[in-house]
C-alpha cells in the first residue's frame, strides 16, 4: 500500500471511530469505554493506529469548545487542529491533514501539550494576553459551569481563579501512585532503573508522581510489588479519615476498594475496615487487591442490614465517598464535561444527601463521619453539607490538618487541581456528639 493510500485509510478509520464515540458520549457513555470496545472488535487496528485514534478522540473532546470556532474548515483540518492544540504533533498524518493551515506551514514542532492557554490563544487565534480571553476560555466547558463552580470563600477575582482552574484542566495530569513508607525507596529505584521519570511528594512520603504516560505492568520487577494507582487527592481522603488502632471503619461506597485498602493499611492490621457498595460485583476486586498488600483486616458486607446487626452501637468511623458529577476529574476525562448536564447536579446532590443521612445512623456516639466527592460544584459540596448539618445537629465539623500541606482546616478541605497538581476533591470531617 503506497503512502497516500495509507493516509486515506487512516483518515477514514479515524473519522468512523470518532463519529461512533461522539454519538455514544452524547448519550452519556464514557469515551474510554466506547473506544476500548470498538478497538477490541476491530482486530485489523494495529498499535500505531490505536495510539493515533486514542489521541485524536481525547484531543477532540478536550478542545471541542474551541474547534467550534473554526467554521468552514474540513474535517481533516479539525483533526489536525485538535492534535496540535494538544501538542501532539509527532504524527506525520497531522501534517497531511493540516497542510493548508498556516500553523503547519510556519512550523508546528515547537507546540507543546503543556503550553498555557494564553500562549495557545496567541498561536491559534492571534489573541493578546488580556482579560478579554476569559470569554474564549469559558467556551472550553459547558456554559453553566461558571455559575455552578465552588469558589473559595476568600477570593479576589472569580474570573482570574476560573482561568487558572481552566488552564490546569487543559494540561496533562501526572499519574499518582501510593506505596507503603518502608517500600517507597525501592519503588522509586525500580522505576528509575526502567527510565521512568518519578517524583516523590515533599510531604506525603507514600505518594509518587509519574509525569509521562507509562504502563507499569510491562516492568517485570514491579508486577508483584505492593503499590496502588491512586490520585493524590484520593490519598488525602484516607489521611483525613486518620483511622486509629483497634477502630472499625466503614467504606460506604467502596467500589473496587482504593480507599478501603488505604484505610486498612493505615490501621496497620490493628483494626477493621468494612467495604460496602450496592454494586456488589465491584466488591470482589477488593479481596484480590488486598492479597498483594498482605492485608487481612478487610471484611465485605453486602447489605446495610447486616452492618446494623453486627454493629448495633455503631462504627468508629464511616467514609462516604459519594457518587458525583466528577468535575474534579475533567483533566483526565475531557469527554465527561460534555456528558454532564446541569440538571444532573441536582440529582447527584439529592443522592449525596440521602447517602449521608443513611450512613450517619451507622456512626457511634463520638464517632467520625467523612464525606468526599471528586467534584467542585457548590451544590454537591458546601450546599449539601450545610443541609446535612442543619438537619442533624448531633454532627459538628471536626478540624483537621490538610494532609498535603499541613495547614489547619475548619473541618472542610477543597483540593483544586491548579494548587496541588492532582484531581479536584472536596472533603469534610464531622464528629457525632456523645
Amino acid at each position: 500500500m503506497n503512502y497516500m493510500n495509507i493516509i486515506r485509510s487512516q483518515t477514514r478509520l479515524c473519522g468512523e471511530i470518532l463519529e461512533k464515540v461522539e454519538e455514544g458520549v452524547s448519550n452519556g457513555v464514557p469515551a474510554d469505554q466506547l473506544l476500548s470496545k470498538i478497538v477490541r472488535s476491530r482486530r485489523e487496528i494495529g498499535s500505531r493506529d490505536r495510539r493515533l485514534i486514542n489521541d485524536l478522540v481525547f484531543s477532540s473532546f478536550r478542545w471541542k469548545g474551541w474547534l467550534k470556532r473554526f467554521v468552514g474548515y474540513s474535517q481533516q483540518e479539525l483533526y489536525a487542529l485538535a492534535l496540535l492544540m494538544d501538542g501532539k504533533n509527532k504524527y506525520e498524518i497531522c501534517r497531511d491533514w493540516g497542510e493548508s493551515l498556516e500553523i503547519v506551514k510556519n512550523g508546528m514542532d515547537s507546540l507543546d501539550f503543556d503550553q498555557g492557554l494564553n500562549e495557545k490563544l496567541k498561536i491559534f487565534f492571534e489573541r493578546p494576553n488580556n482579560d478579554e480571553n476569559f470569554e474564549i476560555i469559558k467556551e472550553l466547558f459547558p456554559s453553566w459551569l461558571m455559575d455552578r463552580i465552588l469558589f473559595p470563600k476568600e477570593i479576589g477575582s472569580k474570573e482570574k481563579f476560573f482561568m487558572d482552574f481552566a488552564a490546569t484542566l487543559q494540561m496533562r495530569p501526572p499519574s499518582w501512585f501510593r506505596t507503603s513508607l518502608k517500600n517507597g525507596a525501592r519503588f522509586s529505584s525500580i522505576l528509575e532503573k526502567a527510565n521512568v521519570n518519578i517524583i516523590g511528594h515533599p510531604v506525603l512520603k507514600s505518594a509518587w508522581a509519574v509525569t509521562t504516560p507509562v504502563n507499569l505492568n510491562i516492568i517485570k520487577e514491579i508486577k508483584s510489588f505492593p503499590y496502588e494507582t491512586q490520585d493524590l487527592s484520593s490519598q488525602a481522603v484516607g489521611l483525613v479519615c486518620a483511622p486509629k488502632a483497634k477502630e472499625t471503619w466503614l467504606d460506604a461506597c467502596a467500589g473496587s476498594g482504593g480507599k478501603t485498602l488505604h484505610l486498612a493499611q493505615l490501621l496497620k492490621g490493628k483494626g477493621e475496615v468494612i467495604a460496602y457498595d450496592i454494586r456488589r460485583n465491584m466488591l470482589k476486586k477488593i479481596i484480590t487487591r488486598s492479597k498483594k498488600w498482605g492485608l487481612k483486616n478487610i471484611s465485605i458486607f453486602e447489605t446495610r442490614k447486616r452492618i446494623l446487626k453486627n454493629f448495633p452501637k455503631g462504627l468508629d468511623g464511616v467514609l462516604v465517598d459519594a457518587p458525583c458529577s466528577g468535575v474534579g476529574t475533567w483533566r483526565r476525562n475531557p469527554d465527561a464535561r460534555w456528558r454532564l448536564t446541569e440538571s444532573e447536579l441536582t440529582n447527584y446532590s439529592e443522592l449525596q444527601y440521602e447517602l449521608l443521612v443513611n450512613m450517619s445512623f451507622l456512626v457511634r456516639a463520638g464517632g467520625v463521619l467523612v464525606y468526599s466527592v471528586c467534584t467542585l460544584t457548590q451544590q454537591e459540596t458546601r450546599d449539601c453539607i450545610q443541609r446535612f448539618l442543619n438537619s442533624f445537629k448531633s454532627f459538628k465539623l471536626q478540624k483537621f490538618s490538610n494532609p498535603i500541606t499541613g495547614e489547619q482546616t475548619d473541618g472542610t478541605l477543597e483540593i483544586w487541581p491548579q494548587n496541588y497538581n492532582c484531581d479536584g476533591m472536596f472533603v469534610v470531617k464531622m464528629q457525632k456528639s456523645n
